[in-house]
């Protein structure tokens, strides 16, 4: 026997692991990426139906505001931070079709 052939076997297994390992690590990768878009919160905000809910939530927080100086500097807060969210967006989207 060839002295370069001893601890061939091990080397072929070794390094059919690491490819096995390697391959294992870049799915986990990709899923954890696929969790991280599916929970991001500003993907929240794309769906029309989550912004109508919003709406209506400030809407009525608004009625109760006229009673409570701290609902009305609340729902001030809601507006002002949802009215940044619209321009911040409508910039951002204006700035990709040019």
């Amino acid at each position: 026997m060839d002295p370069s052939e001893v601890g061939r076997g091990d080397r072929d297994r070794r390094d059919a692991a690491r490819a096995a390992l390697d391959d294992k690590l870049a799915e986990l990768e990709r899923r954890v990426q696929a969790t991280r878009e599916a929970l991001d919160p500003t993907r929240l905000f794309e769906n029309p139906w989550v912004r109508v809910g919003l709406a209506v939530v400030v809407g009525f927080a608004a009625g109760y505001a006229r009673e409570s100086q701290v609902m009305r500097i609340g729902v001030r807060m809601l507006l002002t931070a949802g009215v940044r969210h619209l321009l911040r967006d409508a910039f951002g989207r204006a700035d990709v079709k040019s």
